[in-house]
């Protein structure tokens, strides 16, 4: 993700100056925009790209059980995150109860079907303006060989170059419509989950980690001249 993008991507939604942005599985690279963050795992970073970032208010809770009032956020938002979640119609049903309007952003189903990441549990795409979850069968439980490794790595280049073309973009008002479709032959069961009883880091390269350093000073002070402008609500 560019610089740039990072930086001002945000202005593509329907976030309207002062408000209360909620952003529910932020990981490694939470949305600059976003005001409160929630993560459900504090040490174990199994299903995300490196440690969680905590430069901003930071509730550790699931997203099927979000600990705040209803209606309390003007704007939710969640970038890949809902793929993981079992309970799908719950999370909805909270990310609805807790603000007024939000984007959720997951991958597509054929990135699914490219890179099939062994913790990713749904296939996901719209029709007609709702949200379709499909549950991944164990058709995807497939041991890891050479060819999948040199068919991931061709893939990727592809993805990071045209990363908005592999994913689902839905914003809502009031309501999340959506659809949960069950294929009936076995439920996929993943290899690699996260817990929040362990302890998993992932070490990042030095230019990752220099490059991680740079976007929380650059949030600090965007988030800065923000508030001082009047785009941001003091909490």
């Amino acid at each position: 993700m560019g610089l740039l993008r990072y930086c001002f991507g945000w202005r593509k939604l329907a976030i309207k100056p002062g408000d209360l942005v909620l952003e529910v599985g932020p990981g490694e690279n939470p949305m600059i925009r976003s005001d409160v963050l929630v993560d459900k795992y504090l040490t174990d970073d199994t299903e995300r790209g490196g440690s969680l970032v905590m430069d901003r208010p930071l509730v550790i809770a699931d997203v099927c059980a979000l600990p705040f009032k209803d209606k309390v956020f003007d704007y939710a938002y969640t970038a890949h995150t809902l793929e993981h979640v079992d309970d799908v119609e719950k999370a909805f049903a909270e990310l609805s109860r807790v603000a007024k309007r939000g984007c959720i952003i997951v991958p597509h189903w054929s990135y699914e079907g490219l890179w099939n990441k062994d913790y990713h549990l749904w296939l996901i795409s719209t029709r007609d303006g709702v949200l379709v979850f499909r549950r991944k069968c164990r058709l995807f439980e497939m041991a890891p060989s050479e060819h999948r490794t040199r068919a991931k790595e061709l893939f990727w280049r592809l993805y990071s170059r045209h990363r908005e073309t592999f994913e689902v973009r839905y914003e809502w008002e009031g309501r999340i419509n959506y659809e949960i479709v069950h294929c009936g032959c076995g439920d996929f069961n993943p290899t690699h989950r996260a817990s929040v009883e362990k302890v998993v880091r992932k070490s990042l390269p030095l230019k990752a980690r220099l490059k991680r350093w740079g976007r929380v000073m650059v949030t600090r002070w965007l988030r800065w001249l923000w508030r001082r402008q009047g785009l941001i609500r003091p909490l």
